[in-house]
């Protein structure tokens, strides 16, 4: 496969590998300022070079032009030489040297002003930002996280400017976790209890589909332990694009010729060939029309990609055994799109339908609104506090929420037959940060 993704680092596990408020704060800070440098470096170059064409010599006037793009030329390039990782990113993203280059040709593109000093001052620190802006494109990063004794995920890591799926958070490995050690349980072990209310997720032969995929982690893990159908879903482009190469690295053939092929490259191509990345816009599935009637880019898939499909739409599945979905919930509209995308998508047919949600607390009042809407959708919701984080100052840590359908019969017998003796299972994911 050939696309924007194959030049990329390779990372192992660590602490310092999990995106955290801090990186998404920085994130937000540093790409609104690198946007507000280029719009200067945009503007004003075009207005110098508009004016420049009727005016003859310096003024005051185009002078001021030149020195207010220099000033914000030079503070971009410090910004990015002092801090490539988060600066050099919002750079690349919001195409810094294309309006450089721009800039650059606009002030080189008057002969009869060659010899302006102050021109000629600005074009040569322009070249010198460009020259930095290309010295620090940054390469994806692939990290490969051990999950349990026998299931390794590897994951493509973007840029938190293409959304929070960008990176890694906790969370993420906390579910993949889980599943990992669910798999590990033994039928024996999984007896009814009145003691706990934790309930095992079995991704093994299911349709399974991952909400809000990012890097893909727990959807990944999910093929891994033999799931039917694995479905990675997200909503942007970038991150979309990644997926598709996390699967081809999660599931390499070693075949270097047509006439040797080995059983392991069977199973990674017949995996391989379960696993799809689709394009999800939550607030079409749960029919918010005042939200997605803001824009079209909402309501259509980005070039390259399918969007899930509906009930109406046979050509695959459109509702699962298990949804899977990790860190969520960020914003207060999503406590109420949630339930709904959930109540869509979760097979009511099926006693043993599942979906959990593992995620921070970063909002009490939002977590409880997200419960409640649950029920609102004849579902029921089950939290379960799995881990604390004082590093992160998560206010209660960190929850899983088991929802299932109780609208039928069905759903109640369901609920009732999910609900496990899984206190081993869930002992050897809650490990606290």
């Amino acid at each position: 496969m050939t696309n924007d993704y194959d030049d990329y680092d390779e990372e192992n596990e660590s602490e310092e590998c999990f995106a955290d408020e801090g990186d998404w704060y920085e994130s937000l800070f540093c790409g609104e300022r690198v946007g507000e440098l280029l719009d200067v470096v945009d503007i004003e170059s075009l207005n110098w070079f508009t004016s420049s064409r009727t005016k003859t010599g310096e003024d005051s006037s185009s002078l001021a032009t030149i020195e207010r793009v220099r000033k914000a030329v030079e503070e971009l390039k410090k910004n990015v030489e002092e801090d490539p990782k988060v600066y050099g990113e919002e750079a690349e993203v919001a195409g810094a040297e294309e309006i450089l280059t721009k800039a650059l040709e606009r002030m080189s593109n008057d002969d009869d002003k060659d010899d302006d000093k102050s021109l000629l001052e600005l074009k040569g620190v322009l070249e010198n930002a460009l020259d930095v802006m290309r010295a620090n494109k940054t390469a994806m990063v692939s990290k490969t996280y051990k999950i349990s004794n026998t299931i390794e995920v590897t994951v493509l890591e973007t840029k938190l400017s293409n959304g929070v799926g960008g990176k890694l958070w906790k969370a993420a490995l906390f579910l993949a976790e889980q599943l990992c050690a669910a798999a590990q349980t033994t039928t024996t072990t999984r007896v009814e209890t009145t003691e706990d209310d934790d309930y095992c997720v079995d991704v093994k032969g299911k349709n399974v589909l991952e909400i809000g995929a990012g890097v893909g982690l727990v959807g990944l893990a999910a093929a891994k332990l033999g799931a039917k159908q694995v479905v990675l879903s997200d909503f942007e482009a970038a991150l979309l694009k990644a997926l598709e190469v996390s699967i081809e690295r999660n599931f390499i053939t070693t075949t270097t010729t047509t006439t040797t092929k080995s059983d392991d490259d069977d199973g990674a191509e017949e995996t391989k060939s379960r696993i799809k990345v689709r394009w999800l816009d939550w607030r079409l599935d749960g029919n918010d029309t005042i939200t997605t009637n803001q824009s079209s880019s909402t309501s259509t898939p980005p070039e390259g990609f399918s969007a899930l499909r509906d009930e109406d739409e046979q050509e695959e599945e459109s509702v699962f055994d298990v949804i899977l979905g990790s860190d969520c919930l960020y914003e207060p509209h999503h406590a109420k799109l949630l339930p709904k995308v959930i109540r869509k998508r979760l097979d009511v047919t099926k006693k043993s339908s599942h979906c959990r949600l593992v995620g921070a607390i970063r909002n009490r009042k939002m977590l409880d609104d997200l419960v409640q809407n649950f029920q609102r959708e004849n579902m029921r919701c089950v939290e379960t506090v799995i881990a604390k984080s004082e590093r992160m100052n998560y206010d209660g840590g960190y929850v899983k929420l088991d929802i299932t359908h109780m609208n039928t019969e069905e759903g109640n017998i369901g609920f009732e037959a999910t609900k496990k003796a899984a206190v081993v299972v869930d002992k050897l994911a809650a490990v606290a940060l």
